[in-house]
């Protein structure tokens, strides 16, 4: 369940109106707390499979950026891509879903 908006907002690129309510993967990528109505409360985001968090994308490059990471965060957002698909694949994905901003 998503929270709901007191204000008009964008959040990933998206419009959201007073009592809209937000997905929970945008909602915890806001950063003004007083968006919200009041007791609408963010449960935090269970770890995909026990593992690492789903609401912080891993790194695009370097060291936690395979593709193995980027399988189980886009997973955590409901993202399945076929086994030939790749680290790019996903970030493109997620994108274009607007789950992570385009060179975030």
């Amino acid at each position: 369940m998503g929270r709901r908006v007191a204000v008009h907002t964008h959040i990933g690129g998206r419009a959201f109106a007073p009592g809209d309510e937000v997905p929970d993967d945008l909602a915890a990528r806001a950063k003004n707390p007083a968006i919200w109505e009041k007791g609408s409360e963010l449960e935090p985001t269970a770890p995909a499979g026990g593992g690492e968090d789903t609401r912080t994308p891993p790194p695009r490059a370097g060291k936690g950026s395979s593709r193995e990471a980027w399988a189980q965060f886009a997973a955590g957002h409901g993202v399945e891509l076929g086994p030939d698909a790749g680290r790019d694949d996903y970030v493109a994905e997620l994108e274009r879903r607007g789950v992570i901003e385009p060179g975030e």
